[in-house]
Formats: structure tokens, C-alpha cells, sequence
């Protein structure tokens, strides 16, 4: 009997050892894999959000540039949302409106204002043939007359510039979608997506057109409040003038000589633009290792000299138009249509279709080197 206990012990004290181990240790060992699993679902929630918050950043900079001015849609847009051209195209194209037109009203309303003179002497320049620099300055009794249009000119500059970066930056973003690039392909000195000059070509063209015909009417007021054949006290007064000798049509008076002057001018300034952004570089003697962002002083100076020399190109092919589209917005019964224009300044001289043109390059070159270096570095945000 003390045998039998012994071996009936011996049976019965590992039965109530294993037992226990079979079934407590799988339970310690699934219980974490179970967990385990379910952890990395959790942090793709915010992930789905963020284009949602982007689109809020790109309302936010649109309406705080029409409603606060150049800095509220600089600080709302930039406050609301950012844009992150390093993860791909979800944040590439978030901020959509937001940078692009704080960024523009900033760069556009602002200086427009500091360079309207420039703007003014050029429009009485251009608007007879018996006028220059000298006489125009000879003629102003007064430093104010010199901002006289400004409002105009602002509002002009301030609306046109954000529109036309967000237009641009919305298309040249769809055609980089359209080829089907994982990753956008940037310049050293840039964030903006470098495409061929065929295409820059054509975003550019087709974006200042449509921005062009918008603000027709707001441009019609700008040159004549700029000219001393005018002598409107509000633009109220302009709007209601032009309305009531030429109608609706007298608000889009030599919009075909406009669309020839900005079309092709946006066109071969972003065209070349580009291009020398990649070889500017290499002329200066920068140094870009393995492909690395420039830093904000290098960038600036390439995108800045990259501006100037565009925009002394473009403005020197599109003068011509220039001067035909003031003729033709300031003396409507005498110049009534683009040929004859053409042909009346030809047969003036043809010296008269560069009337003031050392005016439009220093206005164009410096405006373009302030906006489009601030521009650029407002996407790297």
C-alpha cells in the first residue's frame, strides 16, 4: 500500500504541475500577439486626415489674401495649413490656394505700390508720341501725382499676382500627375516641380490669359487713372464713366493686345525662368552635392538673378503689345481695333512700339526678383 500511494502520487503531483503551464502559458504568449496586431492601424487616422486640413490652409491663406490684405493671407494661409512637398503628392498639392495666393498678394500688392511711379511715367510715356521721361517729370507739380492710380494699380497687381501663382502652381501640379512622377523633381534652389520647356511654355500662356481676362476690367481703370487724359476723382466715378460711353465692351478695350503682351510674356518668362535655375548654379560656381536643397541665401540670389534675366527677355519680346494695348485702352475712338493700331504707330515710327521700355524693364526685373524669391521660399515652408 505505501508503494501504491508512492506511485499514485507520483502520478498525481505532475498532472497538477502541467496542467496549469498548458493552459496559462499559451494564454501569456497569444494575448500579446492579439495586441500586437491591432497596434499599427492606429496611427494611419491622422494620416487620412491631412488633406482634409491642407484644402482648410489653402482656404484660409484665399480668403485671408481677399479680405485682410497682403499679410492676412500670408499669416492665415501659413497658420492654417503648410504644405510638405517631400511626402508625395497628397501634400505636395495640399495647400492648393493658400501659399500661392498669400503669397502672391504679398509679393504683388506690396512692391506694386513701391513701383507705381514707374508704372505711371511709362503709361504717359506710351500714350503719345510726343511724350517722354523728361516732360512727363517736367509736367508733375507735385511727388504725390506720381502714386496717382495706385489703388487701382494694387488692387490690380495684389488680385492678378495671387490668382496667376495659384492657377500656375494648380497646373503645372495636374501635369506632373499626369505623367505619372512618384516624386515631383525639384532644382536645388527650388520646390517647384521642373517640367520641359514645351510645358512651361504653355501652363504659362494659357494661366496669364485666363487671369488676364478677369482683371481686364480693373486694368482699364489702372491706365486710365495713370494718364493725364482722365480726371477721374474715384474709381466709382471711373467704372460708371467707362459704363455709360462704352458699355460693357469698354471694360475689355484692348484685351487682345493684352493677351499677345502677358501670354507670351508669362510663357517664355517661366520657360526660361527654369532653365536657368538649373544652370545658374554651375555659372556661379555653387556647389549642390548628392541633389541637397540650396541653402536660403544661395537660392535667393539664384531665383532672384534667375527672375531678373527672365524677365528682361520676355519683357523685351512682348514691348511691342505694350504700347499697342495703351493706345487702344486710352484713345478708344482713335484707335480702334489691333491693326490699325499696328499700322498707325508703324507709320509713326516703329522706334514708338519701344516707348517705354527702359520704364517696364526696371518695374518688371525688380518686381519679379522680389515676388518670385519670396514666392519660392514660401513653398519650402
Amino acid at each position: 500500500m505505501p508503494g501504491a500511494q508512492r506511485q499514485y502520487g507520483s502520478q498525481y503531483v505532475p498532472q497538477q504541475q502541467f496542467a496549469p503551464q498548458q493552459q496559462f502559458a499559451p494564454q501569456q504568449q497569444f494575448a500579446p500577439q492579439q495586441q500586437y496586431v491591432q497596434q499599427p492601424y492606429y496611427p494611419q487616422q491622422p494620416v487620412q486626415q491631412q488633406p482634409a486640413r491642407s484644402r482648410f490652409g489653402g482656404m484660409g491663406g484665399m480668403l485671408g489674401g481677399m479680405a485682410l490684405g497682403t499679410v492676412g493671407g500670408l499669416l492665415i494661409g501659413d497658420a492654417i495649413g503648410h504644405d510638405d512637398y517631400g511626402q508625395g503628392y497628397g501634400d505636395y498639392g495640399g495647400d492648393y490656394g493658400g501659399g500661392d495666393y498669400g503669397g502672391g498678394d504679398f509679393g504683388g500688392g506690396d512692391f506694386g505700390v513701391c513701383l507705381q511711379p514707374l508704372d505711371l511715367i511709362k503709361t504717359r510715356v506710351q500714350q503719345s508720341r510726343n511724350s517722354s521721361i523728361t516732360s512727363v517729370l517736367q509736367s508733375m507739380t507735385s511727388v504725390r501725382q506720381l502714386w496717382r492710380g495706385t489703388l487701382p494699380s494694387a488692387l490690380r497687381t495684389s488680385v492678378g499676382s495671387a490668382m496667376y501663382l495659384t492657377t500656375l502652381h494648380l497646373g503645372r501640379l495636374n501635369v506632373s500627375k499626369l505623367k505619372n512622377i512618384q516624386t515631383p523633381i525639384f532644382n536645388a534652389s527650388s520646390k517647384l516641380p521642373k517640367l520641359s520647356a514645351y510645358e512651361n511654355i504653355s501652363i504659362g500662356m494659357v494661366s496669364r490669359a485666363v487671369v488676364g481676362f478677369i482683371t481686364m476690367p480693373i486694368t482699364v481703370v489702372k491706365i486710365r487713372f495713370e494718364s493725364n487724359l482722365y480726371n477721374y476723382v474715384s474709381m466709382k466715378e471711373a467704372f460708371v464713366e467707362i459704363f455709360k460711353n462704352d458699355g460693357i465692351r469698354g471694360f475689355f478695350r484692348g484685351f487682345g493686345a493684352t493677351c499677345l503682351r502677358d501670354a507670351p510674356y508669362a510663357g517664355l518668362y517661366i520657360s526660361s525662368y527654369e532653365q536657368l535655375k538649373s544652370v545658374l548654379p554651375m555659372l556661379m560656381r555653387i556647389k549642390v552635392e548628392n541633389n541637397e536643397e540650396l541653402s536660403h541665401i544661395s537660392s535667393g540670389i539664384v531665383n532672384s538673378s534667375s527672375a531678373i534675366l527672365a524677365s528682361t527677355f520676355a519683357t523685351c519680346v512682348t514691348a511691342p503689345f505694350d504700347t499697342i494695348k495703351t493706345r487702344m485702352q486710352l484713345s478708344p475712338k482713335k484707335y480702334k481695333t489691333f491693326t490699325q493700331t499696328t499700322a498707325t504707330l508703324y507709320s509713326e515710327s516703329w522706334l514708338y512700339f519701344f516707348n517705354g521700355l527702359s520704364l517696364r524693364l526696371v518695374r518688371k526685373a525688380g518686381s519679379a526678383a522680389i515676388a518670385w524669391c519670396i514666392y519660392e521660399e514660401l513653398v519650402k515652408l
